[in-house]
């Protein structure tokens, strides 16, 4: 009997550090979803101005694919 609340007790404490985890990697999918849209409206922003160029916005939305693609591959494995 001890060894099965034992053995309960551990796959508690598993499916409490899963859930832990889960959450963190929703919060930081929120942190970077929010990073994102907002880096996109202030692109969208600048793009109307008359005083970035072409160039400028493309280098802004490589700095932007860097930040984000990361994580895609991180996912994909």
């Amino acid at each position: 009997m001890i060894s099965n609340m034992s053995d309960r007790f551990t796959r508690l404490r598993k499916l409490r550090e899963e859930l832990c985890e889960k959450n963190n990697k929703r919060s930081e999918a929120f942190t970077l979803k929010t990073w994102l849209i907002n880096n996109l409206k202030d692109l969208v922003k600048q793009a109307d101005s008359d005083n970035i160029t072409k160039k400028d916005i493309i280098d802004i939305l490589e700095d932007l694919i860097c930040v984000v693609e990361p994580e895609e591959e991180e996912n994909e494995k």
